[in-house]
């Protein structure tokens, strides 16, 4: 067998595929420490190597190894802005709160290095961040000298309903969004007054949101409510699913239909088209595990939910045999960009949303408590409302105390303080 001539951190870094891979040949660890303690996935991460990266983590690589200022591969990539990789280690479950020996999160080094693309993604994938902790005021915009006093001169007014923005202080205002300005969300009050608000002074909420408003063609505020899940009446055709899959770069599969395999699991499916068989992942959810094949990432789950660990893995069959009564005998659609969401079958695995008239399938699931707020996003307008939509349904269902939250000991000591 031939040996390897790079160490496989300097195979990283001159980006040598042929090297790295002789080096798991003969069985280095995939997770070495070089003298600064860095993997050689912090080298990919922090130089950008997203091929390496992608082998790596495939290769079983800690995607959440600390170097010796505690920052994990995420951390080296937001700060170099490094979009690819994050992906790839947000598909990999890579914890997006982590904290660095400083205290600091991903989503705090990418807003202080100004990487606004990757910032916006974290936020997505669920990143935790305080936007401002001081108390600030709504600033009222100057008004237009008498002689500038056109249609041109005047903010544009944007069709669609009044809405409260809170600030990430707290301080509420009842307005519609005009546009955003250099980084200044400009709003327009019932009584045509113009207020601003630097946008990273919302709470995040409304941060993702007036990014949306400003990015669309149009932008409304008319925000229409989904149908609810598993209420009659809907059409798939109106879920934010096959919305989401007739943008550019999408592809759209309608009739599609759920194939029977013991693989399938609650957010994981094997499904046909036109007699082709694919497999495909939810966008942004995940359900349970049903084994303890991957420890971790059970304890992690169990740890969301507030459950035991065997809990857990009960609400995972529970969340399969939801979504095999959602899926099985119905037309699928299914809106994928075909992101490689990977797998251990033979069979490549990509992320999509499935739907039918029943609903989107993440939303149903989320709804009924089976699965948590985990995974790829999407970055637009669409993909945020999705967010949103997910995030009303979680609240409810943890209310209402649906699928996990029925034992989660999280809701029992939040009770328990009231």
């Amino acid at each position: 067998m031939a040996r390897p001539t790079l160490s496989i951190h300097e195979a990283v870094r001159l980006d040598n595929r042929d090297e790295l891979a002789l080096n798991r040949a003969v069985g280095t660890d995939i997770n070495l420490r070089d003298s600064h303690k860095d993997t050689p996935l912090h080298i990919a991460a922090d130089l950008g190597k997203d091929v390496a990266a992608d082998l790596l983590i495939a290769w079983g690589a800690d995607v959440n190894a600390q170097d010796a200022e505690g920052r994990t591969p995420m951390h080296l990539a937001a700060a170099q802005g490094h979009i690819a990789i994050e992906r790839l280690l947000i598909a990999a479950s890579a914890n997006v709160n982590v904290t660095d020996a400083e205290g600091l999160t991903p989503v705090l080094i990418a807003h202080r290095q100004n990487q606004q693309e990757v910032f916006d993604l974290l936020i997505a994938a669920g990143a935790e961040y305080d936007f401002a902790p001081e108390v600030e005021e709504w600033v009222p915009a100057p008004a237009p000298v008498e002689t500038a006093r056109t249609a041109e001169a005047a903010p544009r007014r944007i069709e669609g309903a009044f809405r409260t923005w809170t600030s990430a202080s707290s301080a509420q205002i009842e307005a519609e969004f005009v546009d955003i300005l250099t980084d200044t969300v400009i709003l327009r009050s019932p009584q045509d007054g113009i207020f601003r608000i630097p946008i990273n002074r919302l709470k995040r909420e409304d941060q993702i949101l007036a990014r949306g408003l400003a990015g669309a063609a149009k932008p409304r505020l008319v925000r229409r409510e989904p149908v609810a899940p598993g209420k009659p009446g809907g059409m798939a055709a109106d879920l934010l699913g096959p919305r989401i899959g007739k943008q550019s770069g999408w592809t759209l599969l309608e009739g599609c239909r759920l194939k029977s395999d013991a693989s399938n699991d609650g957010d994981s499916f094997h499904i046909t088209h036109q007699g082709k068989e694919y497999i495909f992942r939810l966008y942004y959810v995940d359900a349970p595990e049903t084994s303890m094949n991957f420890p971790q990432r059970v304890e992690d789950q169990a740890r969301y939910f507030g459950l035991k660990t065997q809990a857990a893995l009960e609400i995972g069959h529970e969340a399969a045999r939801f979504a095999t009564r959602q899926l099985a005998g119905q037309n699928i659609i299914v809106a994928t960009k075909w992101e490689d969401a990977r797998g251990q079958s033979s069979l490549s695995r990509q992320y999509a949303f499935l739907t039918t008239d029943r609903g989107d399938l993440d939303e149903l699931l989320v709804a009924e408590g089976l699965a948590r707020i985990y995974g790829m996003p999407i970055d637009n307008s669409l993909g945020n409302q999705k967010r949103q939509n997910l995030k009303r349904l979680e609240s409810k269902a943890r209310q209402t105390r649906r699928g996990a939250w029925t034992k989660s000991k999280t809701i029992v000591e939040e009770a328990g303080t009231l």
